[in-house]
């Protein structure tokens, strides 16, 4: 990385942060990017753009907006609402982002670009919170299962492309032969390996160590969770229980609960499979138009 690069990466890890104070949430833990947003006065919009990424409106009223293409993986959405407000945060004016085959590679050769995927990806894995996690988990991230550091990459709501290259450039937590050892392994067959059998759906990890924000997930996203939790709500299910783990799926928009016997509990948030509309609005149960 050169001088003018890590210059740009310290401001925009800088910038990231006074975000997350603005927004009154905790350095330590992960967060929800689109409710950051709102949070911080910047409406966000999924539409179906199936050439974009995203757009950035700063001119749009009553209040800027950001859109994030619905039909890109869950963890794409939320770096790229990060990048978006990036650009918001360094006044880099209206931005229309194409979709782009590998977001996890380096070589964006704009400055702007460059600071508003490390705002992003600083914003979302700040070092306090990534090292609060592995520490929590007792993970060294040189030595621990490339599962393990799948199921972290669900915890920060990110994907794990993203997550390893974080932790490798940005970070500096593993060297480059870890990094390509872990970056070797597909998502497709760590979800396998986790859950025992394909698992062609999102999969999210959720233990007892999870705080800080809701399980946010789509229609159809499945969800390994510790044994003896008992579920509340309408829009989630179990699909398996076993005496070491529960598999819950989602299945209708709404937002539930799922409650561990030892005290602990989160709130699970799911939103329709390619949703388009407004972000508060994205966990609104379906209306029954027969009532």
């Amino acid at each position: 990385m050169s001088r003018d690069s890590r210059e740009l990466a310290q401001i925009a890890a800088a910038e990231a942060m006074k975000a997350r104070k603005r927004a009154q949430y905790s350095l330590h833990l992960p967060l929800n990017v689109f409710d950051l947003c709102e949070r911080l006065g910047v409406s966000v919009f999924f539409q179906d753009l199936p050439s974009m990424e995203g757009i950035y409106l700063p001119d749009a009223q009553p209040r800027p907006v950001i859109i994030v293409s619905s039909l890109r993986p869950a963890g794409r959405k939320t770096m790229t609402c990060g990048h978006e407000l990036g650009h918001h945060v360094f006044k880099h004016g209206t931005q229309l982002d194409e979709l782009i085959e590998n977001a996890s590679e380096p070589g964006r050769c704009d400055p702007d670009e460059f600071q508003a995927d490390v705002f992003s990806a600083c914003l979302q894995m700040p070092k306090i919170a990534v090292a609060h996690a592995l520490t929590s988990r007792k993970l060294d991230p040189e030595k621990c299962s490339p599962e393990s550091v799948f199921a972290l990459s669900t915890y920060f709501a990110v994907s794990y492309g993203a997550f390893v290259t974080h932790l490798e450039r940005t970070l500096n937590l593993i060297g480059t032969a870890r990094a390509s050892e872990l970056g070797a392994r597909r998502p497709k067959d760590l979800r396998e390996a986790l859950l025992g059998e394909p698992c062609p759906q999102n999969l999210f990890v959720v233990d007892l160590g999870w705080e800080g924000r809701a399980v946010d997930v789509e229609v159809g996203d499945s969800v390994l969770l510790p044994s003896n939790v008992v579920l509340e709500g309408g829009s989630i299910q179990v699909e398996s229980a076993t005496n070491g783990r529960t598999v819950i799926c989602a299945t209708a928009p709404g937002i539930a609960r799922v409650c561990h016997s030892s005290g602990w509990s989160a709130f699970v948030r799911v939103m329709r499979k390619n949703y388009v509309g407004r972000a508060p609005f994205r966990f609104d149960e379906e209306a029954d138009d027969g009532v």
